[in-house]
C-alpha cells in the first residue's frame, strides 16, 4: 500500500541523468553532481571506452569540437575505467565545451559520451594532521 500522492512519471531527461549516475556508480567513477563551482574548469566525461589513451581522447575531442585545442589545459582518461576528465583553461571555455558536447559521440573512443561538471578535487577532503617534530 502506497501512502500519499503518486509520483509523477519520470521525464526522459531525468531518466537519462539517473541512468548515467547509476552507470558511473557501477563503474567506480566518482560522483559528479549537477551543482558546480562557478569557477570550475573541469568536465567529467562518462561513456569513454576502456583502453582509450588520454592522447587519443584529446585528439577525438579536438576533431569533434572545432577550435577547442588551444583552450584545453589537460585531458585524462582513466585506465580500465569508462570515464575521463577534461580540464579547460577558463570557466567560460569549459561552459561552452560542455554545451557543445551534449549528445556527442566520439565513435569507438566514446560511443555514449556524456559530459558534465566534475566534482571539485577538494570536495570532501579534510585537512591532514601534520607530524610532530622533535
Amino acid at each position: 500500500v502506497r501512502w500519499g500522492k503518486p509520483k509523477p512519471p519520470e521525464t526522459a531527461e531525468a531518466k537519462q541523468r539517473r541512468l548515467e549516475r547509476d552507470a558511473a556508480r557501477a563503474s567506480g567513477a566518482p560522483e559528479c553532481p549537477d551543482i558546480f563551482d562557478e569557477t570550475s574548469t573541469t568536465l567529467f566525461l562518462s561513456g569513454v571506452a576502456e583502453g582509450v589513451e588520454s592522447a587519443e581522447l584529446r585528439a577525438k575531442l579536438c576533431e569533434m569540437v572545432a577550435g577547442i585545442e588551444p583552450l584545453i589545459e589537460d585531458c585524462r582518461s582513466q585506465a580500465g575505467k569508462p570515464f575521463g576528465f577534461l580540464d579547460m583553461k577558463t570557466h567560460e571555455a569549459a561552459k561552452e565545451t560542455l554545451a557543445r558536447l551534449q549528445g556527442a559521440s566520439l565513435g569507438p573512443a566514446a560511443p555514449d559520451l556524456a559530459a558534465r561538471w566534475a566534482k571539485s578535487k577538494m570536495s570532501g577532503v579534510s585537512g591532514g594532521g601534520g607530524g610532530v617534530s622533535g
